[in-house]
């Protein structure tokens, strides 16, 4: 069940039970800092010292969950937790909400606003905003499961505010990694009850996504512009449109990160529009050559095909070692018993001529043995 941010921020007095503090304590810590009634990190983290001495561990998972929700999930303000984020955190423990949309929703909000401002603070996870961005813009020479392992195989060192200017500066069509190989997935949400696109709610505000701009982070090319959003997004609204989320991608069976000049067109009409902070496109020279979605779509057959036949060679290999040691299992067994035998008839064979009497007539003898051990020792 996903979590919905709906304006009705927790009480006072349920904070204090979290905390085990008396209302009158809590009223007198309790800060409004512009305008966000909340916490103090260093509060927080006096209680959560307090808990772990007390061995109180119910108690101190309470006071760490509201830090990571205020501090490193849902930041608004330095080193200080608001009650909008308490309520996700709140939400989680007694509902089991999921606070994924919040996050994402919080993301591109402050993402639209430092864009639209020019200028700004990000207020959103930027430890996952990182990952994210590492993911797209770094190579990495291992085919990982998780953005984490791709982000600890990738060897990105520590850079500078210049270095990052150049480092986006310079990314081209061709250098992005439009389809990592973990994000794989057969259905992807395009759009929520009545409205074209994605509405997100997050503890921010409401804002909507297309998810045409994103399909080549999926794995599927881009064919046309995406249409434009609505205007006028109301939290019931938004609500009520996420018991109906509308899926696609069970007919698209190839992967491509393509896009078609159609599409091309309009992002460079869009960067036009926004005025992004360089000047013009970059060139599209030999290296900088955009991807035709045909081209890509190939591509993607030929790399699934190859992919299987690898995978076909394992499992014949694996499926002779397992008959190499089955024979070998058999040949031995074979000559365990037969050393048994062999050891049972010699014993006998002893046995039988300590036991024949002296003087009898031995070729008498040696019919019985002989016919007994061809019925025993065959």
């Amino acid at each position: 069940m996903s979590y919905f941010h709906d304006d009705q921020t927790p009480s006072w007095g349920t904070i204090a039970r979290i905390l085990k503090v008396s209302e009158e304590e809590m009223t007198r810590v309790k800060k409004n800092r512009n305008g966000s009634e909340g916490l103090p990190r260093v509060y927080l983290e006096k209680r959560l010292d307090l808990f772990q001495v007390k061995e109180d561990w119910p108690a101190f998972m309470d006071a760490l969950g509201l830090l990571i929700y205020g501090i490193l999930l849902f930041p608004q303000l330095e080193d200080y937790v608001d009650l909008a984020a308490m309520e996700v955190f709140l939400a989680r423990k007694n509902k089991g909400e999921n606070p994924t949309m919040a996050i994402l929703a919080d993301t591109y909000y402050s993402l639209n606003q430092c864009g639209e401002r020019r200028r700004g603070v990000l207020r959103c996870c930027t430890p996952l905003l990182y990952l994210w961005l590492t993911a797209h813009l770094f190579q990495c020479k291992h085919r990982t499961v998780s953005p984490v392992e791709d982000f600890k195989w990738s060897w990105i060192p520590p850079m500078t505010k210049e270095e990052w200017v150049h480092k986006l500066d310079e990314a081209t069509e061709k250098s992005i990694r439009w389809y990592p190989p973990w994000n794989e997935r057969e259905h992807v949400i395009i759009k929520c009850g009545g409205y074209p696109n994605v509405p997100l709610l997050g503890t921010q505000g409401a804002i909507n996504y297309n998810p045409e701009l994103t399909m080549r982070q999926a794995g599927y090319p881009i064919i046309t512009p995406p249409p434009e959003a609505r205007k006028g997004i109301h939290y019931p609204k938004i609500r009520h449109a996420w018991s109906n989320p509308i899926r696609k991608g069970i007919t698209k069976k190839l992967r491509s990160c393509g896009v078609s000049p159609k599409y091309r067109h309009w992002v460079e009409e869009r960067v036009k529009t926004v005025r992004l902070p360089w000047n013009k496109i970059q060139p599209r020279g030999p290296d900088t050559q955009p991807y035709e979605v045909q081209e890509t779509l190939e591509v993607e057959r030929l790399k699934r095909s190859l992919d299987q036949t690898k995978a076909e060679k394992a499992h014949w290999k694996r499926k002779l070692e397992e008959a190499l040691d089955e024979v070998y299992h058999e040949k031995h067994v074979n000559d365990e018993i037969t050393k048994k035998a062999r050891a049972e008839y010699d014993t006998w064979i002893r046995k039988t001529v300590r036991s024949y009497p002296a003087g009898s007539n031995l070729s008498e003898w040696a019919k019985t043995p002989n016919r007994i051990t061809r019925d025993r020792y065959p």
